[in-house]
């Protein structure tokens, strides 16, 4: 597909009709805590009766969905000259990040629920502080040679 000749709606409405989730519009709805509707409308196109996805939901509906493609299309249309023939490693990464962030959340509350944090709950979060700085160093020498090129 040709992101870079899509429009945003046109992705999410890809998106909302087949993903590999298989997760229906009214389910997307309900994980985003938003109406059916307003979902609805974010695959219709905007100079019409759509409306526009606020980027804060790209990652969230993406993850939800199990589908890259409004992410890709992000930073194709974004960075166009950078990512067009990317091998895609950096959408990869992303991600991850995203991944190790939410581990380390987790992480967080649960050491919080006894109002303590011992020891080992402490190794344990510096661990995920580590791989989220290694994962960030990653992602910046991806963008950095994506500029150089």
């Amino acid at each position: 597909m040709h992101y870079n000749n899509c429009r945003r709606y046109e992705i999410i409405r890809f998106m909302l009709d087949a993903n590999p989730a298989g997760v229906s519009p009214k389910e997307i709805a309900a994980h985003l805590e938003l109406s059916l509707s307003t979902v609805l409308k974010w695959g219709e196109d905007p100079d019409s009766s759509g409306s526009d996805m606020p980027s804060k939901y790209f990652k969230a509906f993406s993850k939800f969905t199990d589908d890259r493609r409004l992410l890709e299309w992000f930073l194709i249309t974004t960075f166009p000259q950078k990512i067009n023939g990317a091998d895609g490693d950096i959408i990869d990464n992303l991600l991850s990040l995203d991944i190790l962030k939410g581990e380390f959340s987790l992480e967080v509350r649960n050491a919080l629920l006894d109002n303590h944090i011992d020891r080992n709950e402490a190794i344990i979060m510096r661990d995920r502080v580590a791989r989220i700085r290694e994962q960030c160093d990653i992602i910046t020498e991806e963008i950095n040679i994506m500029e150089r090129n």
